[in-house]
């Protein structure tokens, strides 16, 4: 199938616009990763609901800072910047920014987007706290690989969902 004029008018234009909204975005994300109290409030932040999400299973657990640690085992999860998902929320969001939908639009899908990305990576943090509970754990396996594709995969459902919902609203 050929691909027409319009057509790459239009890839061309998203990816140039992807770029710099990506280049923006993550030089933001950077800003608040290296500035100590706001990396610190978002860390502590994700590590006090991953805990919380964890009480459903047990109560055998604390947070210290950024650390969840087991408190019978004393095993932690240390929550650091690459466990935030900002950078991934920046990277969706410059995709949604680079569209071509109305900006209110946009921002809906960028925040809709930041809050399930949000609710995979607790999950994902609670996960990777309880199987380091664990002496022989597969932590490094499911922290490196299955949850690396998992946020991979996530993301563009993600992404091609809300352009299906708002695309399938638009013709309505």
């Amino acid at each position: 199938m050929l691909i027409t004029n319009q057509q790459k008018l239009i890839s061309t234009h998203f990816f140039y616009w992807f770029l710099l909204w990506t280049l923006l975005l993550q030089f933001i994300v950077w800003q608040i990763e290296t500035t100590p109290s706001m990396a610190n409030f978002i860390e502590h932040g994700l590590a006090q609901i991953s805990g919380q999400l964890y009480n459903f299973y047990s109560q055998q657990w604390l947070v210290t800072d950024n650390k969840i640690i087991h408190s019978d085992s004393l095993r932690f999860v240390y929550v650091d910047r690459s466990c935030t998902g900002l950078s991934l929320i920046a990277t969706l969001t410059a995709a949604f920014f680079s569209l071509s939908f109305s900006w209110s639009k946009k921002i809906t899908m960028v925040i809709i987007a930041a809050l399930l990305i949000q609710i995979e990576n607790l999950i994902r943090i609670t996960h990777l706290f309880h199987l380091v509970k664990q002496v022989d754990n597969d932590f490094d396996f499911y922290h490196l690989y299955i949850w690396q594709l998992t946020n991979f995969i996530v993301a563009l459902l993600i992404f091609y969902a809300l352009i299906w919902i708002y695309n399938k609203n638009n013709k309505h």
